[in-house]
């Protein structure tokens, strides 16, 4: 493996797992890095060329204050594939959770340039507000940061204060995660991750997004017991667009990169 720039600069950070085979962009979700695609990037080295990059606001990446929105997004995308000599060529697209959303609205805009896309965990909701009651249930600061409320970004600003601590004592605090998931977790800050949120998840008309993506393979890949997304929210997708064709990996949850890295491994170079 081989990084990108890790400072503050103009490209976002990026890990580039193997350099043969045609090239497959991986796409982290909210509030992570693209460490959590570490498993699946080392599975899939010995075929493609991998890249997995911290999106803009996250990890090790710039976190400048804009208002990530997904043109902002995809811009910082497109520099990173430019940097890397992929902004004209075919690639594979995979993205989870919010990255799902970015790397459906990438292939929308660009389908000359996208092989195969994966959506893996997609955050479709009805509307705003059944966003806002599954955020209810995963907790009180989730229901916070969904509302825009005064009390996340004050948790979050008490979370950055000591965000060299808490950096250090992630894999304790969240043994289940891997140790780096878990420490770029903490790589953010509130700016990034509402903004994201908002722009990205719960106002972005992802509908119509889909809609222009009728008619070409799409996968969709889905965990059975995923509370954030849950499946029913999922499954009308396939039978709305015939062409999309959706996976469900049983007894899993959200964070399938981490949960099922040789499932989605299989599926992408299948």
């Amino acid at each position: 493996m081989r990084t990108g720039q890790t400072g503050r600069g103009r490209f976002p950070h990026v890990a580039e797992y193997g350099r043969n085979g045609s090239p497959i962009l991986l796409l982290h979700g909210l509030g992570a890095a693209g460490s959590i695609w570490e498993p699946v990037a080392r599975l899939l080295a010995p075929h493609l060329r991998v890249l997995a990059p911290d999106l803009l606001g996250f990890g090790r990446s710039p976190w400048p204050d804009v208002q990530y929105t997904v043109d902002d997004h995809l811009a910082a995308l497109e520099r990173t594939l430019e940097e890397r000599g992929l902004n004209k060529g075919l690639l594979d697209v995979a993205g989870h959770s919010m990255g799902a959303v970015l790397a459906a609205e990438f292939a929308a805009r660009h389908p000359e340039r996208v092989g195969r896309l994966t959506l893996i965990s997609l955050p479709y909701f009805q509307s705003e507000g059944d966003v806002r009651n599954i955020a209810a249930r995963l907790g009180l600061l989730a229901r916070l940061t969904v509302g825009d409320h005064w009390g996340a970004k004050a948790a979050c600003g008490l979370m950055c204060a000591f965000r060299p601590l808490l950096i250090f004592l992630a894999p304790i605090l969240a043994p289940r995660l891997p140790s780096v998931v878990a420490q770029d977790a903490l790589r953010h800050n509130f700016t990034s991750y509402s903004r994201s949120l908002q722009n990205v998840v719960v106002r972005h008309r992802l509908a119509d997004t889909l809609s222009a993506l009728a008619g070409r393979s799409v996968m969709l890949i889905h965990g059975e017991t995923d509370r954030v997304v849950p499946i029913e929210n999922v499954r009308p997708l396939a039978q709305r667009f015939l062409s999309f064709e959706i996976r469900v990996l049983p007894d899993t949850g959200h964070l399938l990169p981490i949960e099922q890295p040789v499932s989605l491994s299989r599926l992408l170079t299948r």
